[in-house]
């Protein structure tokens, strides 16, 4: 559990305890520094965003630069 689950962290008066519960996992994820952190979960994706100040990307982005179509870019790129 990332601490998030679902809308429960972003609701205002539940985000610091979200951000609380899940600090254990930004350590790891900044400790560990990946090439990629990756969710298939688009608040679980924010809220590492906000954790840890890396860009989360979709599994399917990782699928696509496995085949060598990571030049398709998403509409943000």
């Amino acid at each position: 559990m990332l601490g998030g689950n679902g809308t429960w962290g972003f609701k205002k008066e539940f985000y610091q305890l979200s951000m609380k519960v899940a600090a254990s996992l930004f350590e790891r994820v900044e400790s560990s520094d990946p090439d990629h952190t990756v969710s298939d979960c688009p608040l679980s994706g924010l809220q590492l965003e906000q954790g840890t100040g890396r860009k989360v990307i979709h599994p399917i982005r990782i699928v696509q630069m496995a085949y060598g179509l990571d030049e398709i870019q998403d509409e943000e790129d």
